[in-house]
């Protein structure tokens, strides 16, 4: 779910639907004590981490929405963050040309939107202001510099958020595994359907497959899955040398017994990636993951 823009900024002006601008409305008096009608970054971060989403794809948000590199968001850009968040958390991809997309309000974990939002409605679509369009190369720099202004651990070795694990056990044994593990070519025939490079890709089965086996078990799979929507998130995201024990223990695993060395992946004769973007998955086994 790579961060991504058109090259009308919206694809057309986006207006929240009503019960989005009240659930919106709430969020940001969440977090806006004096009332400035923005949310400053030192608030954003923490409130953010709600929803469970990896960091990297966090800061991919913020990049979106901060459209000036403030440090802040208006209360505009901060509706285009929780859309975003919304999206993230449907699986569908993160990009202002989404915006119209109809999901649910974003969920933040202690915050209760039953009672303000209100019932479910269509969108709606319509005159309002646009988001400002920006370069789609620019880093998330900015979110490491937020995350250690508001106090947070910008260093923390990450874990996988338990949905995103169960989601990725469930693809892990549609891909029918032989004695706990799916083999390269199988993994292959999955992964090369992102829109991520045969490099990048080479790179996440080396943290994947540390010992060199020439096969994922469930942790090396989920691992994989985690670093690969990552950077569909983030294209600016810089994978580790080696994959964080705290990451391989949260996928069920054990720490790898050493750093890794190569990538049976990239070894391999891969496709064109940018020919089909989607998991192989279909849209009804997809909805029935998320």
């Amino acid at each position: 779910m790579e961060p991504t823009r058109d090259s009308a900024g919206l694809g057309g002006l986006w207006r929240p639907t009503e019960r989005e601008q009240r659930a919106y409305a709430h969020l940001l008096s969440l977090n806006d004590a004096d009332n400035e009608g923005l949310v400053r970054g030192q608030f954003a971060v923490p409130f953010f981490q709600k929803s469970g989403l990896p960091d990297a794809v966090l800061g991919g948000i913020w990049q979106l929405a901060d459209t000036d590199s403030k440090g802040h968001l208006t209360a505009q850009e901060f509706s285009v963050a929780m859309k975003l968040i919304s999206l993230a958390q449907a699986h569908r991809p993160v990009a202002l040309s989404n915006l119209k997309d109809e999901v649910q309000l974003p969920d933040m974990k202690g915050v209760d939107l039953s009672q303000v939002a209100g019932p479910a409605t269509g969108a709606s679509i319509g005159a309002g202001d646009s988001h400002a369009r920006r370069d789609s190369t620019a880093s998330s720099a900015g979110w490491s510099n937020l995350m250690i202004s508001s106090g947070s651990d910008a260093s923390a070795e990450p874990t996988v958020p338990l949905k995103d694990r169960q989601q990725y056990k469930q693809i892990f044994e549609k891909s029918q595994p032989v004695d706990g593990a799916i083999s390269a070519a199988a993994a292959r025939a999955l992964f090369t359907k992102t829109k991520l490079s045969s490099e990048q890709l080479g790179s996440i089965w080396a943290l994947a497959d540390p010992n060199s086996e020439g096969k994922l078990r469930l942790p090396g799979f989920i691992v994989a899955m985690y670093y690969i929507r990552s950077l569909m998130s983030n294209r600016s995201l810089e994978l580790p040398r080696s994959c964080p024990s705290s990451l391989w223990r949260s996928a069920g695993g054990e720490a790898p017994l050493r750093s890794p060395t190569g990538s049976s992946l990239a070894n391999m004769s891969t496709p064109d990636l940018a020919s089909s973007p989607h998991w192989d998955v279909t849209p009804d086994e997809r909805m029935r993951y998320d």
